[in-house]
């Protein structure tokens, strides 16, 4: 009985080692990996004001590692145009604008670090207009795949003429930019990606939302409350 046992397990051992079954099993952790390249979510941006409007970019995504890679957006052609539109002002055209967005994008720790500058000639501004930094974390996320080719970015104002127009923060919203749902090789068409110039990138200052808006409000309520409570009406006098 236990020399049959012996046997039965040398047989599995020897299967489980075999060539065949080994690439089986590296073909299935392959596709595990694979699948997990598109698992970053949406981040709800929806536009705002100050906004710049920057049209015919190029967008370049190259796979670097098992974990992700590196996404671009820049203005490669003197074709670029750009249009801001500041809050209580007319609209007006950004002369020899220039956008540089890039992003190191770790699709496994779902992370992207990367940076932001859109640069030209405004209303007698000159140079770097609004340049930024990208720090997205699984915890605090602030790079995010909606649906279909859309990408969406918050980066942390760091310089530039128009940033106290902008404030802390600025989210970037890629349209037609190439992607087909994943970050693996096949997602885009396996390394430089050809889009013919027709990505348009949204930038504009971030406010906060009226639920954070709300919150903050019961938020300063329920501190008066546990400072005293709260006088009826018609008992507070000028």
């Amino acid at each position: 009985m236990l020399e049959r046992r012996a046997r039965s397990t040398a047989a599995r051992c020897r299967g489980w080692t075999s060539p065949v079954v080994r690439a089986g099993a590296a073909a299935v952790l392959a596709l595990t990996l694979s699948g997990t390249a598109q698992a970053f979510s949406s981040l709800g941006l929806t536009g705002g004001t100050p906004d710049i409007i920057s049209s015919f970019l190029d967008v370049t995504y190259t796979r670097t590692n098992v974990d992700g890679g590196t996404l671009t957006a820049e203005s490669a052609f003197s074709g670029l145009t750009a249009v801001l539109d500041p809050p209580g002002s007319p609209a007006g055209d950004i002369t020899n604008a220039t956008f540089d967005l890039f992003a190191d994008v770790n699709f496994n720790a779902q992370t992207a670090t990367g940076n932001l500058t859109l640069g030209g000639d405004f209303g007698g501004f000159s140079g770097d207009l609004l340049t930024g930094s990208l720090n997205s974390t699984a915890s605090a996320p602030t790079f995010g795949t909606p649906g279909g080719e859309t990408l969406e970015f918050i980066f942390n104002v760091t310089g530039g003429e128009l940033a106290d127009l902008f404030g802390d923060t600025a989210g970037v919203i890629l349209s037609n930019s190439g992607y087909t749902g994943s970050f693996d090789n096949t997602g885009f068409m396996g390394g430089t990606l050809v889009n013919d110039f027709t990505t348009q990138a949204d930038t504009f200052g971030i406010v906060p939302a009226p639920g954070t808006l709300v919150l903050l409000a019961g938020g300063l309520l329920l501190y008066g409350r546990r400072r005293g409570r709260a006088p009826a009406l018609g008992q507070c006098h000028a």
